[in-house]
């Protein structure tokens, strides 16, 4: 007996045969059945969500079903997680909708009756019904067809994401600020200046760098957004901020490489001392466009750690203050 592999195209054929059921059932005036293929149907059509990111987007970690639903433009989505994580999920983590979207089912079924008022039946003892006679299943107050067939449509057309953050994020009110984040930017690279002294640190001073350009893209999308993405990936971070900064192709190039660098979390790569020489230029050309108090909160971050020196061998801060720009602001 051969195994079926489960990907984007099986979950899709999945998604369109419960659709399909669930038609026939309504047309057939059957209720139970028919609430079941539909809360099958906005099952498979909520996790359809990730494979197609796993299909169309490989090298990109898969957001969340529920991180799409809650970002995305389209707000039957919001409708579709909450009938399958509230029907078919054992834990729920948010109600998407605001409101508890219910499923329920409306029937308007006109018996057919003889002369004395009583009903017809058929051969197999079923009461004969008009041909306007339907049942509908709903979501809330949505007719689920309409709700699965827009999602579903939205999924195999790409065109469900919205043009703001589709991660996971964290917000200013989470008490996060961006002092916080500089002040974590500038010690990743106060740490990574110092280990690329010594050519054997080399992969965790990599790992350092792409921290600190993590940290200090964060900290602009929190100024200009008041949120930051749950997402290491540097170009990714840097796409939500295409509207307020500007790199030239050659510094979104080394921004690419360095987004690579990530995965020393779990790989080894080779790193060379180029992805060391080019960072205060990357920094530099970040920061001069952002308003002045956020480089004002920069520097002060990078002055608070000028004041560890004297934890520092002298030749050790001497190398590093040579090369590291921001110490000698």
């Amino acid at each position: 007996m051969s195994q079926k592999t489960i990907n984007y195209d099986f979950m899709l054929a999945k998604a369109k045969r419960e659709i399909k059921r669930l038609i026939k059932a309504q047309k057939t005036l059957k209720s139970k059945l028919a609430i079941d293929h539909a809360v099958n149907a906005a099952s498979t059509v909520f996790h359809l969500i990730e494979w197609h990111q796993k299909k169309y987007y490989p090298n990109k970690k898969a957001s969340r079903s529920f991180h799409i639903c809650k970002h995305s433009k389209i707000e039957d989505f919001k409708t579709l997680h909450d009938i399958a994580t509230f029907n078919k999920h054992a834990t729920v983590t948010a109600n998407l909708t605001g409101t508890f979207s219910s499923l329920s089912i409306t029937e308007q079924i006109s018996q057919i009756i003889s002369e004395n008022g009583e009903p017809i039946l058929s051969e197999t003892n079923s009461p004969l019904v008009t041909e306007d006679s339907k049942i509908s299943v709903h979501f809330g107050d949505e007719e689920a067809l309409k709700v699965l067939n827009n999602c579903l449509h939205a999924i195999e057309t790409n065109n469900y994401l919205s043009s703001e953050i589709p991660f996971d994020v964290f917000k200013r009110s989470e008490e996060y600020s961006e002092k916080h984040l500089l002040d974590l930017a500038a010690e990743k690279l106060f740490s990574a200046k110092w280990l690329f002294l010594h050519p054997i640190s080399f992969f965790s001073a990599g790992y350092l760098i792409h921290l600190t350009l993590e940290l200090i893209l964060k900290a602009c999308c929190l100024h200009f957004k008041d949120q930051f993405p749950r997402s290491h990936d540097l170009c990714e971070i840097l796409k939500i901020l295409s509207l307020n900064i500007q790199l030239n192709e050659k510094d979104k190039g080394y921004i690419k490489e360095i987004s690579k660098l990530q995965h020393l979390r779990y790989e080894t790569m080779e790193i060379g001392t180029d992805a060391d020489s080019q960072l205060n230029r990357i920094i530099s050309s970040i920061l001069n466009q952002m308003p002045e108090e956020f480089g004002n909160i920069w520097n002060i971050s990078c002055v608070n750690l000028m004041k560890t020196h004297r934890y520092i061998p002298q030749r050790v801060f001497n190398d590093l203050s040579s090369q590291f720009s921001p110490f000698n602001n």
